[in-house]
């Protein structure tokens, strides 16, 4: 008996804290305002998760062409002043001398083409990456759309279990009343109509929250008609799931963009690895021409692809002493300079390097088998949800036939109107109970063909 009065002050107080959570009494959605899931898929673009994906696949793309450019040409401009002094006390010569010179970048190098490479592979992993956020978005939102759905479906069902726990009471109340029934049984249809009444604010409740978290994840949070819930349209779609797991692994490894990246690093630490294995030398070539004061050089870095062009020649002269003689001579020069490292530091930095590819291809196959496993995991539960369903359907049937019953003992004046009630109620109950195992298995289905990425079967 304490048990019971516990349990009933422990739900006088759940239901006060819920009326004050959802303020009125009134339906928790819309009787006029509808909306699809192919209107709430507009928005999805909205989605701070979708645009923050789309901005890093605009940025590696901007990437690729920074990479490509192998550097600006440069300009530059020297002036200089010298003072020459032959005697003791004389003003000196002053000469006013100008240097220009440009460089020019013909190509890139080496280190700059592994760039470039590995920023297009980057361009195709984060390409995979604002795909995979899609079809990831998509699901968020059809399970927060079909769960809101069900709750939906369920509200009428247990406003209907409400009335039926009322009237279940208020009969046992006349009953105890007139003494042919028990404090126990009246207390028990008592805690009934608390457990109905406590069920249906917490689907009220329910709705909210997920309409809430569904207009977040399309992204309109500041829309004025939040607090409105509209009417959600049911989603059926054909299911057909014929390979098996080891037949999908090669597809869903191809279409993660997380096993995509970590190939990547892969191949630039191999590309680095072999680009530090070849000699360590450059050459510098560097033709020089002089006529009197004037100077022209150019020179060709190999190793950097720069090709540099310069001329000196004088600007003015102040005091001039006369005391040389400018020599009007042409004088033509050639030089090379071939620079040879003794490739230690790429010897050490190689071995470095074959060493982090190793931990990276230990990483590739965890990530292998996680994506397998995940793989499996939804494929189980994608088989278990169809024997839920299979079960569902059954149920049905067995609370079908027990309604047909009741009708006919109705009909003939052997069962009660709350008899013919109840298994009503209980029919609905089972018919909402077959539609939730239904929507667990289209959601188990869309879960797997998203990570194989394939969402064809919603034409996307």
């Amino acid at each position: 008996m304490q048990n019971t009065t516990r349990n009933i002050n422990k739900g006088k107080k759940i239901l006060v804290i819920l009326f004050f959570l959802l303020g009125t009494g009134q339906s928790a959605f819309s009787q006029e305002k509808t909306l699809s899931f192919e209107e709430a898929l507009r928005d999805l673009t909205n989605n701070s998760s979708y645009q923050s994906a789309l901005k890093s696949y605009e940025k590696s793309r901007q990437e690729i062409d920074l990479s490509r450019h192998p550097g600006d040409a440069e300009l530059s401009v020297q002036p200089g002043v010298k003072t020459q002094y032959s005697e003791e006390g004389d003003q000196g010569e002053t000469e006013l001398t100008m240097s220009t010179g440009v460089t020019f970048v013909l190509g890139r190098n080496q280190i700059q083409e592994d760039r470039f490479r590995s920023a297009e592979r980057d361009y195709q992993t984060e390409q995979l990456n604002l795909e995979t956020v899609q079809r990831e978005e998509i699901l968020l939102l059809y399970r927060l759309y079909s769960d809101l759905w069900l709750l939906q479906q369920e509200y009428p069902i247990l406003i209907d279990e409400e009335n039926l726990a009322r009237e279940r009471y208020e009969g046992t109340l006349q009953l105890y009343e007139n003494g042919a029934a028990t404090l126990t049984v009246l207390e028990d249809r008592e805690e009934e109509l608390q457990h109905a009444e406590v069920s249906l604010n917490e689907n009220s409740l329910k709705m909210r929250l997920k309409w809430f978290t569904l207009e977040q994840t399309r992204g309109l949070m500041g829309n004025e008609s939040i607090n409105e819930i509209p009417r959600l349209e049911d989603l059926k779609f054909s299911i057909d799931l014929k390979k098996k797991p080891i037949a999908m692994t090669e597809q869903v490894l191809s279409s993660s963009a997380d096993y995509s990246d970590q190939k990547n690093s892969i191949i630039s630490l191999t590309e680095t690895a072999e680009r530090l294995e070849k000699r360590d030398w450059n050459l510098l070539i560097k033709p020089s021409l002089t006529y009197g004061d004037h100077d022209w050089t150019a020179s060709y870095n190999w190793e950097n692809r720069n090709l540099d062009f310069n001329y000196a020649l004088p600007l003015a002269t102040f005091n001039s002493q006369n005391t040389q003689t400018s020599q009007e001579n042409w004088i033509a020069g050639l030089s090379l300079t071939l620079t040879l490292g003794t490739g230690k530091a790429n010897r050490l930095d190689g071995e470095v390097t074959q060493t982090e590819i190793l931990r990276q291809q230990e990483l590739l196959r965890e990530q292998t088998d996680k994506l397998s496993l995940e793989l499996r995991t939804l494929y189980q539960q994608f088989v278990q949800a169809e024997e839920n369903l299979t079960q569902a359907k059954e149920s049905l049937l067995r609370q079908s036939r027990l309604k047909a019953a009741v009708d006919t003992r109705f009909e003939a004046g052997q069962a009660l109107k709350a008899d013919q009630f109840s298994a009503e109620i209980s029919e609905r109950r089972s018919r909402w109970k077959e539609e939730e195992a239904r929507i667990e298995l289209q959601q188990t289905y869309m879960s797997l063909m998203v990570l194989a990425g394939d969402l064809s079967f919603l034409g996307y």
